[in-house]
């Protein structure tokens, strides 16, 4: 069976192999088009396997723990230590389970004060598993998750029956990026399962664009197969074999090149280059299913037609598109107006060669945009750890004071503590260890606790206006055009008496409103000066009830919607009472429009004080200013300015705060580098703060890490910028062979033409106008061409990022439109060039074969 198996694929490769070498010329576009094609998948193959082990090597160089149990009892506390010796575990005796890491790995258990228990409590770090003796590794992650769901099983449960009485909030745990890894693969593994199916397509549609050109210009040798019997099977085996030994010649070098180009790429990481055989197998498999794929549709469309069609069809015609008018060619200038109309005739083939070449130019820009998202995402601020507040008791009225006066306690004491690191950075004239500030911004956030009869009550503590039947009116001015998601406000619609104010207005409920109040203020106004503001910020704190003010964002899902600037005003609209139901089934601007007319509602008009032109946004932010004081006489709260709480119904409750830590910038160098060491050191002084000065005024609260530190070096680690520009590049290398091989074929066609045209009369220098002028009109449809499809692929990569893609990770980012300069430049020159010299090459090859003309008739009349 493999000896037939054998001679099958023997015979098959050698007539193959004779067929593509014996016409090399013919197929040397095919050689550089599949060579692209492997390099690309080579390159994000190998690539995906090194960022599995990339990742690891840096979770295992951050963190030397997996497990984290926190506020532990002194008596859970020694219990803990007492069951992870070796004779005295649960579930074996003389077997470790776990090991608490002490001083001398780095990282002992932290003691706090709870001074509301006048006692102490514990956060331990927990390492699974044992040291390999030989190797000085970790046991695999597989024995080390099930060390931890036996942990999680036997101890942790025990842990929870220990000091019930304790009044303070119980233990928690956490399980560390270690223990994750195992979804992080799985994560890569799905976005490279993405990204091939993305490059099969592609690849597919370049392969099969060329092999249909080439199919096109040998319409007559297929013609001649078939009128001997040739079927689609015996033309789909001819071509596919004639493909594959292509692929097989190509296949070695784009699997080196594209190992030495990821391995260049990862070089600056300083981990170990991880390689996987497996990958190359991959890359066989996938070049050889693009190569299959590509020649069946060809092949099978070629198979349905009559030999004698394809015969006729020989020449160009094929091509060509009545003009449905006949062109006066008498008294025109020759050969401007002929290649002139030509252009016309050839309309259908001029428009497929422009946008199939052009379209690999659009994707190279679209690549370098791809390149600055990802560079944006790691340099855009993200929280390092949150504060959630459980309690709303007093929060509102002690955060600000006392929160923000701790957190530049703990900023003080980290440039003590690691001011010798701080200090390498100090420069003439500028002491960065005295002004550095480890923690650098907070935003309190969770405006208030959904109510029963809002539309979505498991969407947490927000404000958003479609969730309470709220709503905005905007100036028509105010609106710019082509704005989605509102609708014209109809007076004569609505329920009750409408707003009265003067314009017109458009109504939309993609708004959120945040509270503003002077006990935040110093946070809030330092989380905004991240952005770009025009205005005053601070005018909002001087609303009374008569004139409100507030700060606007001037975007809804990250598109510029609005043209606010200060003095505007716009109108909120609460809901008061409904004069009948309206449909639950009803979503968008259809619900808007029935609960304005359903609806009563009340009017509170607001003045724009600042606009916030660059925040990232789902819905609109509108900060409205909400304050309350203490009145020590009545030992109550009293509302100053409480048009938040009108607006909403809702009290203005901080019941979450955001922790920004220093970060600096992906790619900056010679800057300060924040380590899981300082995001340590920063947790345990937060948690250090809430449990000795804290717990007692504002209840139970949880910090978590969101271990963004450690995510942000891994996917600067994986490199993934470079990739994009690397890629785009590749894709840039095909726009040139798709034009030379189209043209050339073309030209090559039109050649018996030119020589009937010589034997009329027309002189060399006739036919060098013919290619000049067809070459010159290229460009120019090239130039224009190329920056539509550029512009029209960066907005649909601008919009895809900013309004699609949040929609299904829930976080926004706001990426502004991009489309660089040089690539655009790199693009059109390239397009242009392109256009201009694949006419001209193929005149300079018909001028050197000077024998067709004389068989034509031409002679030898002077260029």
């Amino acid at each position: 069976m493999f000896e037939r198996i054998w001679e099958y694929l023997s015979r098959h490769i050698k007539i193959a192999f004779k067929s593509v070498f014996f016409n090399f010329k013919q197929y040397s576009c095919f050689f550089a088009a599949i060579f692209i094609i492997q390099l690309l998948f080579g390159m994000m193959a190998i690539s995906a396997t090194n960022n599995n082990s990339v990742a690891y090597d840096q979770i295992a160089e951050e963190y030397k723990y997996h497990y984290v149990i926190r506020n532990l009892t002194p008596g859970q506390y020694d219990w803990l230590k007492e069951y992870g010796k070796n004779d005295a575990g649960i579930i074996d005796k003389n077997r470790q389970t776990y090991y608490i890491l002490t001083e001398e790995d780095g990282m002992p258990p932290i003691v706090r004060k709870n001074v509301v228990e006048n006692k102490e409590e514990y956060d331990v770090f927990i390492r699974f598993g044992k040291l390999d003796r030989d190797t000085g590794k970790m046991q695999s992650i597989d024995k080390i998750k099930e060390y931890c769901d036996r942990f999680e099983k036997n101890y942790v449960s025990k842990l929870a029956s220990l000091e019930v009485g304790y009044a303070t909030p119980n233990f928690t745990t956490e399980r560390t990026l270690l223990l994750d890894y195992e979804s992080r693969v799985a994560a890569n593994t799905a976005t490279f399962a993405v990204i091939a199916v993305v490059l099969l397509a592609l690849s597919i549609f370049l392969l099969t664009s060329i092999y249909n050109i080439r199919l096109n210009q040998y319409k007559f040798t297929y013609g001649i197969y078939m009128t001997f019997g040739a079927d689609f099977k015996m033309l789909f085996a001819t071509a596919f074999w004639e493909m594959f030994v292509i692929m097989l010649a190509t296949f070695i070098p784009a699997a080196l090149v594209s190992t030495l180009v990821v391995f260049l790429i990862y070089l600056p990481s300083g981990f170990k280059f991880a390689f996987d055989f497996t990958m190359i197998l991959l890359l066989f498999v996938f070049s050889t299913l693009v190569v299959l794929i590509s020649v069946i549709m060809p092949m099978f469309v070629t198979s349905k037609r009559r030999p004698m069609s394809l015969i006729v069809t020989e020449d160009n015609s094929n091509l060509v598109t009545s003009p449905r008018k006949s062109f006066n060619l008498l008294g025109k200038s020759f050969p401007g107006h002929y290649e002139m109309y030509s252009l016309w005739r050839f309309r259908k083939y001029n428009i497929q060669l422009l946008t199939s070449a052009i379209i690999f130019c659009a994707l190279f820009i679209c690549g370098l945009y791809l390149a600055n998202i990802y560079t944006t995402d790691l340099n855009y601020p993200r929280t390092q750890f949150t504060i959630e507040i459980n309690d709303e008791a007093t929060i509102v009225d002690t955060y600000s004071a006392s929160f923000s006066e701790s957190i530049q306690g703990i900023n003080a004491q980290f440039r003590e503590d690691f001011k010798e690191e701080l200090q390498k950075f100090d420069k003439d004239g500028e002491k960065f260890s005295e002004t550095f500030n480890a923690i650098t911004g907070i935003e309190p956030t969770g405006n208030a606790t959904p109510k029963p009869g809002d539309l979505d009550e498991k969407e947490g503590p927000t404000t958003e206006a479609r969730y309470i039947q709220s709503f905005l009116l905007v100036n028509n001015k105010d609106v710019k055009p082509f704005a989605t998601g509102f609708i014209a406000y109809n007076r004569e619609d609505v329920a009750d008496k409408p707003y009265e104010g003067e314009g017109s207005y458009k109504v939309t409920n993609n708004v959120v409103y945040k509270a503003v109040d002077n006990n935040n203020r110093d946070d809030l106004l330092a989380f905004l000066s991240q952005y770009t503001i025009e205005g005053d910020v601070n005018k909002i704190f001087e609303s009374t009830p008569e004139k409100q003010y507030v700060i606007v964002g001037d975007s809804i899902s990250n598109i510029s919607t609005f043209n606010f600037k200060e003095g505007d005003k716009i109108v909120a609209a609460t809901k008061i009472g409904q004069a009948t139901e309206v449909d639950s089934n009803l979503t968008g601007t259809n619900l808007l429009r029935a609960q304005i007319m359903c609806y009563y509602y009340k009017y509170t008009e607001l003045e724009v004080c600042a606009v916030i032109k660059d925040i990232p946004s789902g819905s609109v932010p509108v900060y409205v200013l909400n304050h309350q004081e203490y009145n020590s006489a009545t030992n109550q709260k009293v509302d100053v300015n409480a048009a938040y709480k009108d607006i909403t119904g809702r009290e203005a409750l901080t019941t979450k705060l955001n922790v920004y830590t220093y970060d600096a910038k992906y790619g900056e160098k010679d800057v300060f580098q924040m380590t899981d060491e300082h995001i340590t050191y920063i947790e345990n002084a937060l948690r250090k703060m809430i449990s000795e000065d804290r717990r007692n005024s504002t209840g139970a609260i949880v910090v978590t890490d969101l271990n963004q530190l450690a995510e942000n070096n891994i996917k600067e680690d994986e490199h993934y910028s470079e990739l994009y520009v690397a890629i785009s590049v590749l894709i840039l290398c095909i726009s040139p062979i798709i034009w030379f091989f189209s043209q050339i074929l073309y030209y090559f066609k039109r050649e018996k033409e030119f020589n009937i045209i010589q034997s009329m009369g027309a002189n060399g220098s006739d036919i060098r106008k013919i290619y000049l002028i067809g070459g010159i009109s290229m460009s120019v449809l090239s130039f224009i061409v190329s920056i539509v499809l550029s512009y029209l692929a960066s907005y649909l990569m601008f919009y895809a990022y900013n309004v699609i893609v949040p929609s299904f990770s829930g976080e926004y980012v706001r990426y502004t439109f991009y489309m660089p300069w040089y690539a655009l430049v790199i693009a059109v020159v390239m397009s242009v060039s392109c256009g201009f010299f694949s006419a001209y090459l193929p005149y300079k090859s018909y001028f050197k074969n000077r024998y067709s003309l004389e068989n034509g008739g031409g002679g030898k009349d002077d260029e």
